[in-house]
């Protein structure tokens, strides 16, 4: 789009200084009187100026004629500055900023398509060691699983290898995505791969969503907290400490979010739209096969 409005700008200034070569030199104000034909000939029409300037604007200065006048040389100097200094410059620059911006992006699209590969890779090696390290396979690891990974030569290796981090930031991390519960602190290791994929992404509108998520869970489970207690205080005295458990309204345990869960159907059916289609073309290329080998005969 700027492009365009560059040479729209080049155009209007075009015809503004072919205007003004064809009332001063067509016309023979700003020549000699010998030279009149000569410059109604060249200048003598705003289209034949246009065409001037347009090859003086590509360095063409032979079309330079009728300089004896101190004004014609002006006017040369004017329309060399303005159509070839600084319209070129001009149109050269958003040019190479056009094209170095599509490099740029192009660059970063197929960055941004490696570094999904890496992340599937990498998912599928983590998924497949914490397969190896769940040894009730319920989909969980718990802080003696994880004790046992960080204290393995070789798990706590492969782990570094895969995640690229020291063994103090794997504990730091494992702790920051459990949960307490049952006794236990536990994560689970596919909501913890998600959640390391995205562990060096910067925060964004959509996170504060996630946060607002997360304090409103919290702020609801502080209002069943207060109406439990004023449960409690309409009991008679007596019966209070008997019933003061009531009062503990637990966390949720482990869990991967809804939309996570929403976001793998979708994919899975967007998946098997995709298989559906390139069966269908398979199926529609065997059948026009046939049909081509049997043409010539």
């Amino acid at each position: 789009q700027s492009t365009l409005w560059v040479i729209f700008l080049a155009f209007v200034a075009l015809y503004m200084f072919a205007v003004v070569f064809t009332t001063l030199i067509g016309r023979g104000f700003a020549v000699r009187a010998a030279d009149h034909r000569e410059a109604a000939e060249a200048f003598g029409t705003v289209g034949d100026s246009m065409y001037m300037m347009f090859k003086l604007m590509n360095d063409d200065q032979s079309i330079i004629m009728f300089t004896e006048s101190i004004w014609v040389k002006l006017l040369f100097m004017m329309a060399l500055i303005v159509l070839n200094w600084l319209m070129l410059a001009t149109l050269t620059s958003v040019v190479t900023d056009n094209m170095a911006s599509h490099s740029e992006r192009v660059d970063k699209e197929e960055a941004k398509k490696l570094q999904a590969e890496a992340d599937k890779v990498r998912s599928q090696r983590l998924l497949a060691l914490f397969r190896e390290m769940d040894d009730d396979s319920n989909g969980e690891i718990d802080s003696k699983e994880v004790h046992h990974a960080l204290t393995s030569d070789d798990i706590r290796s492969e782990l570094q290898d895969i995640t690229g981090m020291g063994t103090r930031d794997l504990a730091e991390l494992f702790d920051y995505m459990g949960h307490d519960h049952k006794g236990r602190r536990v994560f689970l290791y596919e909501d913890f791969v998600f959640r390391l994929n995205r562990e060096a992404h910067p925060a964004s509108e959509r996170t504060v969503f996630r946060l607002e998520e997360q304090m409103r869970a919290s702020e609801q489970r502080m209002a069943e907290r207060f109406d439990n207690m004023m449960r409690l205080m309409q009991e008679p005295r007596a019966q209070r400490s008997s019933l003061r458990p009531m009062l503990q309204v637990p966390p949720p345990g482990p869990q991967v979010p809804r939309w996570e869960m929403q976001a793998r159907e979708l994919d899975e059916h967007a998946a098997q739209e995709e298989r559906q289609r390139q069966i269908l073309v398979i199926q529609m290329l065997d059948k026009a096969a046939p049909t081509e080998e049997a043409a010539p005969s």
